[in-house]
């Protein structure tokens, strides 16, 4: 008999609440102020002779919830494959709410999403410790330990034939697609004689004193973007390939996406890595590197560059990078959350997409997100009305 079955057998309910009565005390003994207001800002709540029975239930309660949540983790950490994620530092956690499990997920989806965060999908590699078959090879490069990694990121075939540049082309789509609103909004921006940004018209106060217009985004690039009405935006795919503007540098590479304005001379670049979420962080470090020389012959053309390398997870998971990205481009708090779900959801589909090819060589290049369409400058003539502060 095991130790866990043990204590199983051996546990007893008096003593158990016993413990955590006295673990409640010392809890309350032991509590400090962990902020940097003055001793006794912060409210700590009743002490435990002033709870009632249901508020003394309650904070009991609460107690076990989190002992228990401490030891499920304290287990997972001690597993090798299924407390994997746990050493995800950079990944932001996916929306699953209950609506959107309901409502945009199919069954199959969400267990194919709850297997690869355990790794128990049925990889050849885990039919092999498994004992569902002798061997753990790849069916389509042959590689001998076919894990779950290998199947989503690391397989040889599935390198050489695209399908790995055919999920990061769907990721990048769904990311323009979020990111055009933006740039149409910043075309939509006008500037007056008094050399003040107006979204619209200005009002004044009764005393005459004129309402102040936020500013789109404090930094000085970003007040830039806001005086720019030629955006114009390229993305690169992998079968519809995108020289950079040669506006900013003559150059053979080919930045996933960029944004400028040859007016102002100032250009956003996007760089969209789509790695195993265990690799997040190493991804960021290499792409930095990677157009570092780009950046710099641009700065040095004159131009003012921002260069954003974002990675979303295979899995779904979003790195900050992205949040930042879209942060700078003017986003609200409400588009970004909107944003990142649906990238995360099409990153998802796609790697789902891979999963059900496993096995297959033949592969056809699905249009899981359809190609964004980003309006010339010339065909963009809406204008918002404005009004000079001095005819108000």
């Amino acid at each position: 008999m095991t130790s866990r079955q043990e204590r199983k057998k051996q546990w007893n309910g008096v003593k158990e609440l016993q413990e955590r009565e006295r673990h409640l005390i010392l809890n309350e003994i032991c509590k400090g102020q962990h902020t940097r207001q003055g001793i006794g800002f912060t409210r700590t709540g009743k002490r435990i002779d002033q709870m009632s029975k249901k508020e003394h239930r309650n904070a009991l309660s609460s107690l076990v919830k989190e002992l228990s949540e401490e030891q499920m983790l304290v287990s997972l950490y001690n597993m090798a494959q299924q407390g994997r994620w746990l050493s995800w530092e950079t990944a932001m956690q996916m929306d699953i709410r209950w609506n959107k499990l309901l409502y945009s997920w199919s069954p199959e989806m969400l267990k194919f999403y709850l297997n690869t965060i355990q790794d128990t999908l049925p990889t050849p590699a885990n039919l092999k410790v498994w004992n569902k078959q002798a061997l753990g090879q790849c069916v389509l490069c042959g590689y001998n330990n076919c894990t779950m990694m290998h199947i989503f990121n690391c397989c040889q075939y599935s390198l050489r034939s695209g399908r790995y540049n055919w999920r990061h082309d769907m990721v990048l789509r769904e990311i323009v697609h979020h990111l055009i609103p933006a740039i149409l909004r910043a075309r939509n921006v006008k500037t007056v004689e008094d050399g003040e940004i107006r979204t619209g018209i200005a009002f004044k106060t009764e005393e005459g004193k004129k309402y102040k217009n936020v500013a789109w985004l404090g930094d000085k690039t970003q007040n830039k973007i806001q005086n720019a009405e030629d955006w114009k935006v390229v993305w690169d795919e992998d079968k519809i390939p995108v020289i950079f503007p040669p506006e900013i540098v003559t150059t053979s590479r080919r930045p996933d996406i960029t944004i400028y304005s040859p007016n102002e001379k100032i250009a956003v670049v996007i760089e969209l890595t789509v790695p195993a979420e265990e690799n997040m962080a190493q991804a960021n470090q290499r792409k930095k590197c990677k157009y570092e020389d780009l950046i710099s012959e641009g700065r040095e053309a004159g131009w003012e560059l921002k260069y954003f390398p974002v990675e979303v997870g295979s899995r779904g998971f979003t790195n900050e990078t992205l949040r930042a990205c879209f942060k700078f481009l003017g986003l609200t708090n409400k588009e970004i959350r909107k944003a990142l779900d649906s990238i995360s959801r099409a990153a998802l589909r796609a790697t789902y997409t891979l999963w059900l090819a496993r096995s297959n060589k033949t592969f056809g290049s699905w249009e899981l997100v359809a190609r964004p369409y980003m309006p010339p400058v010339e065909e963009f003539d809406e204008e918002i009305p404005t009004v000079n502060q001095s005819e108000v």
